[in-house]
């Protein structure tokens, strides 16, 4: 895959996550707010104030995949991409979470 579709598969799966956290947390005063960051390891920060457990915030890798036209649909995770998002994670102190899109027959799975 060149890096350009790549690079517009990963951002495509970017929103695609933001979209459904925003979604979800669409009512009320919960959803404080969401970073896109440009960083190694983790691609949102999610700040959240639960009613009952007070303000969380989520360090957020999203791995996307198109595999309409692939041969192999498969999505890799390797070591080193959990391993660099607790460190940014840490470094910013966010809890970390791994979000996975994948494009499959024209529609997508989140």
């Amino acid at each position: 895959m060149k890096h350009t579709e790549s690079r517009k598969v990963g951002t495509t799966g970017e929103w695609y996550v933001f979209d459904a956290l925003a979604s979800a947390f669409d009512s009320g005063d919960q959803l404080e707010g969401v970073d896109f960051l440009d960083s190694n390891g983790i691609d949102l920060a999610f700040y959240v104030n639960f009613p009952h457990v007070g303000h969380k915030k989520y360090g957020i890798s999203v791995k996307s995949r198109n595999t309409v036209n692939a041969s192999n649909s498969s999505l890799n995770l390797h070591p080193n991409d959990i391993f660099k998002c607790r460190k940014a994670c840490e470094f910013r102190d966010l809890e970390p979470v791994l979000a996975f899109v994948l494009w499959r027959k024209n529609r997508s799975i989140f």
